[in-house]
């Protein structure tokens, strides 16, 4: 028997979503709309999730993300941030990064299909990304 599990925030809303038609494998499910949230708003929310707790898979879902172009703004990661009464400062987040190195293939060995990539490779695309953010 599959699951499927849905994370439902009433927290906030979000700030910006799109709809995105999924289509089933199997002809007798018809197709139907899904709101999902735009890369760039799950982008701030793992740079927020970064600071506020110590899971590396934070870390690896923001590194996936900005690989692909996701760069969120600095207006939408200080409005993540502003729930725990902090402001977006990128020494701050590279440095929280590099506080998980210890964890990085104890936590995500297991989880990551493939090659884990090395944490020093993160972290250095993980820079360059933070220090772009505006």
């Amino acid at each position: 028997m599959s699951r499927v599990t849905i994370n439902i925030s009433k927290r906030e809303r979000p700030e910006s979503h799109s709809l995105r038609k999924l289509i089933p494998s199997y002809s007798e499910i018809p197709s139907f709309d899904l709101s999902v949230l735009h890369p760039n708003e799950i982008a701030a929310e793992k740079i927020r999730c970064i600071m506020t707790r110590e899971k590396p898979r934070d870390i690896y879902d923001l590194w996936f993300l900005t690989l692909r172009g996701n760069i969120p703004d600095r207006g939408m990661v200080n409005r993540k941030l502003s729930a725990y009464g902090a402001t977006f400062q990128s020494d701050q987040v590279i440095s929280r990064v590099s506080e998980r190195k210890g964890m990085w293939k104890r936590d995500l060995g297991g989880l990551v299909i493939g090659k884990l990539p090395s944490f020093d490779t993160i972290l250095k695309d993980l820079e360059g990304a933070i220090s772009s953010i505006r």
